[in-house]
């Protein structure tokens, strides 16, 4: 659980944190709307054009990119600060790269988790994005 298992083609290191949510497996504790007040012109939202809808219509803008291909996303994801994200597709593949994580856990079944250094698994509104991520 500790080493990467997915290696994707690198791109150009993306200056940002990657943040995606999909429609399920929320935590209304989880401080969305702190984070994208602290931090939102420096996200990019990653996944699919309504979920980014529904994101910025809750929590505030994000910009979006677009990621065709699940090795789009992979490579986006892995080439980011970090990544914030709820339990995912997303989630799981930027815990497969090895990138450092911020999870919006889901109470009711917590299940899309690794034991390593550079994972918050934030399961209350008490969420910090470590300084060196930044």
């Amino acid at each position: 659980g500790k080493e990467p298992w997915l290696t994707v083609p690198k791109i150009d290191p993306i200056d940002r944190i990657i943040v995606a949510r999909s429609e399920r497996y929320h935590n209304e504790a989880f401080p969305w709307f702190k984070l994208v007040a602290d931090h939102g012109s420096k996200m990019l939202f990653v996944g699919l054009p309504d979920e980014h809808q529904k994101f910025c219509r809750m929590f505030g803008q994000v910009e979006y990119r677009k990621t065709p291909t699940i090795l789009d996303l992979a490579q986006a994801i892995q080439a980011g600060k970090c990544f914030i994200g709820n339990q995912s597709a997303p989630m799981a593949l930027a815990l497969g790269v090895g990138q450092n994580v911020v999870q919006e856990v889901w109470p009711v079944n917590p299940n899309c988790r690794l034991p390593r250094e550079n994972a918050i698994y934030a399961e209350s509104n008490n969420v910090e994005i470590p300084s060196l991520w930044l």
